[in-house]
Parts: structure tokens; C-alpha cells; sequence
């Protein structure tokens, strides 16, 4: 999926993060009636959550400068790395990519 056209770094680790939280509340709930014990679990993920939306403007933020910076050093290297290549050898690879493109059953040019 990382090939694809448009797709970007993603966070998959994300939902992870948060089972710290719960092992504790897991283990003060175990003698709760299973109904309980769900509105708990349920009643500490909607805090988690709550908390999340709040802080979410700030991780976006700071998400956006690290990408901008991110990016700014990629153009760069790109640029250097363009103008060293033959005219006819890029010619040659947009092209290859291109048809890639078109045709996925094509040899791939990464």
C-alpha cells in the first residue's frame, strides 16, 4: 500500500497507545457484573477520547510543522538529485513510472 498513488505515512500504533489505561481498570472491575464492568471500560474510553479531541489541535499542529520541515528537506534533496540526473534518463524513468501506472501487471520501476 506504501506504492500507491496518494497514500501517506499512516498511524497505526495509534489504538494501542491507549491499553495502558485499561489494564488497571481491568483488574480493579474483574469481580463486577459483565454489565458493569462494560459501562467502566466504556464510561474511561469516553474520557480517553474527550481528552483526545481536546488535544487534538495542538497534535495537529505540531504534526503540520514536522511534515512542512519534513517536506522542505525532501524538495531539496530532490532538486540536487534532479538536476545531477541525464535529461534522456529522466525522460526515460517518468515514463517507465507512467506506464506503471497504467498498467500495474507492468514491471515496477522502484
Amino acid at each position: 500500500m506504501k506504492y500507491q498513488v496518494g497514500v501517506g505515512k499512516s498511524d497505526g500504533e495509534g489504538i494501542e497507545r491507549y491499553w495502558h489505561l485499561l489494564n488497571p481498570l481491568s483488574y480493579m472491575t474483574r469481580e463486577e457484573h459483565p454489565g458493569a464492568r462494560h459501562d467502566d471500560h466504556e464510561d474511561k474510553m469516553d474520557q480517553v477520547n474527550f481528552e483526545k479531541n481536546i488535544g487534538l489541535g495542538n497534535t495537529l499542529i505540531r504534526r503540520l510543522r514536522i511534515a512542512t520541515e519534513e517536506r522542505d528537506i525532501q524538495v531539496a534533496a530532490f532538486l540536487v538529485m534532479n538536476e545531477s540526473l541525464d535529461p534522456v534518463l529522466a525522460c526515460d524513468w517518468k515514463r517507465m513510472v507512467n506506464d506503471w501506472l497504467d498498467d500495474c501487471t507492468k514491471p515496477s520501476p522502484y
